[in-house]
């Protein structure tokens, strides 16, 4: 059994469209006015360490002055470009997996060189090449925490308001950049592109930008190499739904077959597979695939557009491989349906899989508005401010505001949690042995990361699945023996998720997250402390998370949590002796906690309500707020527009924490039409609840 260890590197591409205007590209250019007799490497440091904000934190690389991304205009380009690499005698093409394929196009005409005596390459040679007929821009590579990192040409900014576009567009031509296009004219976020002629840096233009207290963020557009590597995948059995001691040690898997007894899956319920493409032919894969999307290629279809892009097909077939067709595989939720939104690409042939940062925050958009339920991401990346927006839109927006679910691999690199599985709204996916021992190997050397952010493990080792066919695979056959890495533990639990939503269509993304963990098997060779997030659910481990995560106990703690919530009878109660239709009732609630922290809760119902029946299907939406206990929540505020036949003489709001009944009211009439707005009392977080309360809204009408 051999393992491969991939190494984790960092690129964005600009490939992002969008349904809002583009704005002109500013045609004037020039030196940035402060620096016009400095290289294009000058960079904000500290120390002598290079920086760019995520958000408010300064993220520190290192330069790696022997390496040079070059981004060609088109492909004939770099094609003429190579022809001519023999008479440079300074240069050569960095080639570390000693690929014969390594001329090949790639989406982005992308050239990755290297200094050929391995000495640093000299700025002067890199405005030399920056001026290079054909080129379209040339990025010193970095280093962060180990990996290479590398820039576009761009970076995204959010506006703090609407006026702030003129400001930002003050700044660009001040700085010799142009406002290049709009990413969100929702959300107020614009690319920002560094002219040819311009001396500053990616880095510096972006950090200057944010440090200017106009925008609420810079985020330069990387390019993330080799994102989601996976050791040496190949298979033998598929312990990880039934472990008979394939392997020596039984007993140890997902409890699947418990969980098929309640659901296969609804085709229902989607998952996107956000990788580098799945084979759409795949006799495993194909009658559970739905239209997918290429966030790099806007003429792809969602299927690999290389034979290197093998990646995403292994990832799909875990998460959903028809079930009881006679051939291959099982995936866990094979009732479900499978979206392939591609954001990867393979730009240095034969070596790695490498994800476009734009087109992620792409298909994160598209995800959320596209039905999607489930996201899987088997990929890391370093930490980015645009892509977290992104992320924490679809799991607030998506699915009508329930949110999409998110699926984050932890990383294989033996070392802390990586972003952005660390995030609060995705779950973080470590893997595990078939002994019960968090995965870590030392020939090759990887292992499963850990730490903070960690939230439950899967199976991750010598998992079966689904392979390329023939010859473009990681095998000469339609399937693959032993894929492994936490990219091969994270579809696990987006399998999970779909089959709990397939179940509990009603819950939020929120509550399958609490599911999962509190359904989550506590693995024996582990010690289990106490901890701030869901403190009930049960105690967490910084190598295991809250345990082995398990379809049967998520499907159970889904049960508990509906019976809980969404039981008929605690929203819209009608208790008068005549029937009425209530045509549209929103509720919208808003607060903070200490005046820093804005939430919202959404209620939405409306159709003919018999006399002392619920009014339609009760249900309220359930914002966490993370607060210590005594923590007052203050200024919460209702707005209610309401419509109604033969209306009831009043509506109570009612508010609580983590209880099925409210602890505070506030009472008040409307009428046809009516949008009324009422300032509830202040409530206390009470002493012996959790760290994350859920603000909830009780809606009862009652006539006089």
């Amino acid at each position: 059994m051999r393992y491969f260890v991939h190494y984790f590197f960092v690129l964005g591409v600009l490939f992002f469209l969008c349904g809002c205007s583009y704005f002109d590209m500013v045609e004037e250019s020039g030196f940035d006015r402060n620096n016009e007799t400095e290289s294009i490497d000058l960079v904000p440091n500290e120390d002598g360490n290079i920086y760019y904000y995520y958000f408010d934190e300064k993220i520190f690389l290192k330069e790696k002055k022997d390496l040079i991304l070059v981004c060609f205009v088109d492909a004939s380009s770099r094609k003429d470009f190579i022809n001519e690499l023999t008479a440079v005698s300074y240069l050569k093409v960095w080639n570390p997996a000693r690929s014969d394929h390594w001329d090949e196009d790639n989406d982005y005409n992308i050239l990755i060189l290297q200094s050929a005596s391995e000495d640093e390459i000299p700025t002067e040679r890199v405005m030399d090449l920056q001026n290079h007929q054909g080129v379209k821009y040339v990025s010193y590579m970095m280093e962060y925490e180990g990996s290479s990192v590398s820039t576009s040409d761009e970076f995204a900014v959010k506006l703090r308001n609407r006026s702030g576009l003129s400001q930002l567009e003050d700044l660009a031509r001040e700085y010799g950049c142009a406002v290049s296009r709009c990413a969100d004219q929702e959300d107020g976020i614009y690319y920002v592109r560094r002219n040819k002629e311009t001396a500053s840096s990616i880095f510096q233009l972006s950090s200057v930008f944010y440090e200017t207290g106009l925008f609420a963020f810079t985020s330069p557009d990387f390019f993330c190499f080799n994102a989601m590597s996976s050791p040496d995948p190949f298979y033998s059995d598929q312990w990880s739904l039934s472990n008979t001691g394939q392997y020596g040690s039984s007993g140890l898997d997902i409890d699947v077959e418990t969980a098929w007894a309640e659901t296969e899956g609804s085709s229902n319920i989607t998952i996107a597979v956000m990788d580098v493409g799945v084979e759409l032919t795949h006799p495993d894969l194909a009658a559970n695939l739905v239209s997918g999307l290429d966030c790099i290629n806007p003429l792809g279809t969602g299927a690999p557009s290389s034979v290197y892009e093998k990646h995403g097909t292994a990832v799909a077939g875990i998460i959903g491989a028809v079930k009881d067709n006679g051939i291959g595989i099982s995936g866990v939720a094979p009732g479900c349906k499978i979206m392939p939104i591609r954001v990867g690409v393979c730009l240095s042939q034969g070596y790695t899989e490498d994800i476009s940062v734009s087109a992620a925050i792409n298909g994160f958009d598209w995800a959320r508005t596209h039905g999607v339920d489930v996201i899987n991401c088997s990929w890391h990346q370093n930490p980015c401010s645009y892509l977290t927006t992104a992320i924490q839109n679809a799991a607030m927006y998506g699915r009508g505001g329930k949110g999409c679910v998110i699926v984050f691999s932890s990383g294989n690199n033996n070392g802390a949690t990586q972003y952005p599985a660390y995030l609060s709204d995705v779950l973080g996916v470590g893997a595990v042995s078939y002994d019960g021992y968090r995965a870590v190997f030392t020939s090759p050397a990887w292992g499963s990361c850990y730490g903070s952010g960690l939230d439950v493990v899967a199976p991750g080792v010598l998992i079966p699945t689904t392979d390329r066919s023939g010859t473009d695979g990681y095998d000469s056959s339609d399937y693959y023996p032993s894929f492994d890495g936490t990219s091969a533990a994270a579809p696990h639990v987006s399998g999970i998720a779909a089959l709990v939503l397939s179940a509990y269509p009603v819950l939020s993304e929120e509550e399958v997250r609490r599911a999962i963990t509190m359904g989550a098997v506590k693995l024996p060779s582990y010690t289990y402390s106490s901890v701030g997030t869901y403190p009930n659910v049960g105690y967490w481990n910084s190598e295991v998370g809250f345990g082995l995560a398990s379809a049967s106990g998520a499907l159970d703690a889904a049960s508990d949590i509906y019976d809980l919530e969404y039981t008929p009878g605690l929203d819209f109660t009608i208790i008068n002796s005549s029937s009425y239709d209530l045509e549209d009732v929103i509720i919208d609630v808003q607060g903070s906690i200490s005046g820093q922290t804005e939430w919202l809760i959404s209620s939405d119902i409306g159709g003919g309500v018999p006399s002392g029946e619920q009014a339609g299907y009760p249900y309220y939406r359930g914002y966490y707020l993370t607060a210590t206990p005594g923590t007052p929540i203050t200024n919460i505020s209702v707005n209610l527009f309401a419509s109604c036949e033969d209306c009831p003489g009043n509506l109570e709001i009612g508010v609580a924490f983590d209880t099925p009944t409210p602890n505070s009211f506030q009472q008040f009439s409307f009428g046809q039409g009516a949008t009324f707005q009422t300032t509830l009392p202040n409530i206390t977080v009470p002493n012996e609840s959790r760290r994350r309360v859920y603000v909830r809204v009780f809606d009862v009408v009652q006539n006089n």
